[in-house]
């Protein structure tokens, strides 16, 4: 009889294990934008990470993000060179 409550215990501990479904999203790439106030285009890279937690398989993840982005423009001629970042 200890052995079926063991053996139980286990697939119950087991299902509770399978029934949350953590994720970790590293995403990245190339961006561009345009600076507000003026005609620059600046171009660079981003990247991404996302860890979500959906307990139970709920309706709701909980969960956070953060990000990186790192642009750069040069604009003029000769000495007369502006760069932005």
């Amino acid at each position: 009889m200890k052995n079926y409550l063991i053996i139980a215990l286990f697939v119950l501990l087991s299902a509770q294990a399978f029934s949350q479904q953590n994720m970790f999203t590293v995403s990245g790439g190339y961006s561009f934008a345009t600076i507000e106030d003026t005609d620059k285009k600046t171009t660079g890279w981003r990247i991404n990470g996302l860890y979500e937690l959906n307990p139970y398989q709920g309706m709701f993840a909980h969960g956070f993000s953060f990000g990186y982005v790192s642009l750069s423009a040069s604009e003029g001629t000769g000495s007369q060179t502006v760069d932005t970042k």
